[in-house]
């Protein structure tokens, strides 16, 4: 406890020492503080949040589906970043400018800083997980403030509506087109099976005569097509086995061991032999007079040389034998067999097409 009370005195007599300057600082620090704050221009900003309805089931290719999509006016992620950013575009800008003119705001558009300052102020940003897009500007009170803000932010807004309707419109204008080339189409084509019924009963006369002809047409187009379903789908058949037939042949060893027999080294054997030499001049030379021990040495040394080389050679030598695998020839022998009813099959369902053309 004394020595705390000895930093607090310490404190104490350091603030009452330098207490002039310290507030001398703090009222220079509060005094700009202020003048800042009275002289910086005043800004208000203003934002609007806008709803982009999405599609509301998953995109198909039907164009049943292409139809409702156009509708309701559905847009991806994608598109809701193209729109965020068209927003700060000169071109956005400057037709909401004109568009406020022309509303009666042209005191309003006057006061509006220049298309770049207006790109660095305006903010559009996609919201997460939703389908909003926040779009705020700040303008400062000579710039019109909050009322010029609103203005800016809703006219912005209400020009890509319109934008965004034009460019639905134009889409479902271009499938209404293409509905109707469609339809008129399938009217030219209805007309021409239309008069070319009225022709065949005009050639065949009365309907005892051709009901029985038609009838056989239509039994034979019947088999044709029944044909033609076989034989596709064993086409199909035949060409997926040839398929796993072929992945089989390169997965499966060509060649496979058929025996395996041993025997004896030959360079073993022959070093075998040239030791029992060497041995038996080396005894001949130790039992005959005159023999130095320089000479014994060197037949010491060479049998000592080929025992070594006999430990490090195998005796035994394996032999093996090998041969085309039968599982391997197996494959072979199943892809000739079926490459030939390929060919059958695909002749027969180009002959039945033609015949199915014909009728």
């Amino acid at each position: 406890m004394p020595q705390q009370e000895a930093h607090l005195r310490d404190y104490f007599q350091l603030i009452r020492k330098h207490g002039f300057t310290l507030c001398l600082t703090l009222l220079l620090v509060l005094g700009t503080a202020l003048i800042i704050s009275l002289r910086l221009p005043k800004t208000y900003a203003a934002s609007t949040l806008i709803l982009l309805v999405q599609p509301s089931g998953t995109s198909s290719l039907s164009s049943a589906n292409l139809f409702q999509d156009v509708l309701s006016g559905g847009v991806d992620r994608r598109e809701m970043e193209t729109i965020s950013t068209r927003f700060s575009t000169e071109s956005m800008l400057n037709t909401a400018i004109e568009n406020l003119e022309e509303n009666g705001h042209a005191d309003a558009a006057a006061l509006f800083p220049s298309v770049g300052k207006l790109k660095r102020v305006l903010r559009a940003h996609v919201n997460p997980d939703s389908d909003y897009i926040t779009l705020s500007v700040e303008l400062t009170e000579a710039e019109g403030g909050e009322r010029n803000a609103a203005l800016l932010v809703n006219q912005l807004a209400k020009d890509m509506q319109m934008l965004r309707r034009g460019e639905e419109e134009t889409t479902l204008r271009k499938l209404m087109e293409f509905l109707e080339n469609k339809q008129r189409e399938i009217e030219v084509k209805i007309d021409e099976y239309v008069d070319a019924l009225l022709q065949f009963v005009r050639d065949n006369g009365s309907a005892e005569t051709w009901v029985p002809t038609l009838t056989n047409l239509l039994d034979r187009l019947a088999r044709v097509r029944e044909g033609l379903e076989t034989n596709q789908q064993q086409l199909y058949a035949t060409n997926a086995h040839i398929t796993y037939l072929k992945e089989q042949l390169q997965n499966s060893p060509k060649q496979m061991q058929l025996s395996e027999t041993t025997s004896y080294n030959p360079v073993w054997l022959f070093q075998q032999q040239k030791l029992f030499d060497l041995e038996s001049q080396r005894i001949a030379a130790e039992k005959k007079v005159g023999t130095t021990s320089s000479e014994l040495e060197g037949f010491d040394a060479q049998i000592a040389e080929i025992e070594k080389r006999n430990q490090e050679t195998s005796s035994i030598t394996p032999t093996v034998t090998s041969g085309l695998s039968a599982h391997y020839t197996y494959i072979q022998n199943q892809l000739i067999t079926f490459i030939p009813d390929l060919s059958r099959y695909e002749n027969a369902v180009a002959r039945l097409k033609r015949e199915q053309n014909i009728l």
